[in-house]
């Protein structure tokens, strides 16, 4: 018995603890909101929904990619002529050292240093985003091999 009513005094306050409050999500647009959008292109969950992925690019972006060491130089390319290539590799990444740019209040510049989990790359990549009819999409990217 006494056991019981040590363990009810010892238990009561952390049961009558608030929980913390869940976390916000980021303002739509802010620099959090920007990183978080930024990280999931590299989730390879976000390959499960091909459209939802898409949905985070500009019709027109560009993109020029790290090619030098795979394909002999760096190639500019459309999201259309990516796509050509087949699909997207499901690397497992990590992303840090970000930085956010503001040249207006309709762009933003992301970029961020990639260090590959399952794959031996590391690098520095970067995004352009603009708001377009209200929404932010990225309308160009560009990576390069780290030393």
């Amino acid at each position: 018995m006494r056991s019981f009513l040590l363990f009810l005094l010892l238990a009561a306050p952390c049961a009558l603890a608030e929980e913390p409050a869940p976390a916000q999500a980021p303002a739509p647009g802010s620099d959090g909101d920007l990183i978080h959008m930024e990280s999931r292109k590299w989730d390879p969950v976000s390959l499960l929904d091909p459209f939802g992925l898409m949905a985070m690019f500009s019709g027109d972006m560009l993109s020029v990619d790290y090619g030098a060491e795979l394909r002999g130089g760096a190639e500019r390319r459309t999201w259309k002529e990516i796509l050509a290539y087949g699909p997207l590799p499901a690397w497992k990444v990590t992303l840090d050292e970000w930085r956010v740019l503001r040249p207006t209040p309709d762009t933003a510049i992301v970029s961020y240093r990639v260090t590959g989990v399952n794959v031996a790359w590391k690098g520095w990549s970067t995004s352009t985003w603009a708001r377009q009819n209200g929404k932010w999409v990225t309308v160009f990217y560009q990576a390069s091999t780290a030393k």
